[in-house]
């Protein structure tokens, strides 16, 4: 797995990361790990989603942060 992300100092630079931190509450910990689940079904079942983001899952445009899951079909080195 690889993780990349945007910081609030370098919005447009895609930095590689080392690690990621949620701070989330059992709501949204369970809300994140649907969506998890739901990304992983996609793509075993041969789907042709590039990726997905956590804010669409939940319905939250207005979301300071969101997660994208990307399928690696799409985004091999």
């Amino acid at each position: 797995m690889k993780l990349y992300g945007y910081t609030d100092t370098e919005p447009h630079q895609l930095a590689a990361l080392k690690e990621v931190s949620f701070i989330a509450d059992p709501t949204e910990l369970r809300k994140l790990a649907a969506f998890l689940i739901n990304q992983a079904d996609l793509y075993a079942g041969g789907g042709e989603q590039e990726h997905g983001h956590f804010s669409d899952f939940v319905g939250d445009r207005e979301m300071v942060g969101d997660v994208i899951v990307c399928n690696p079909k799409y985004f091999r080195e």
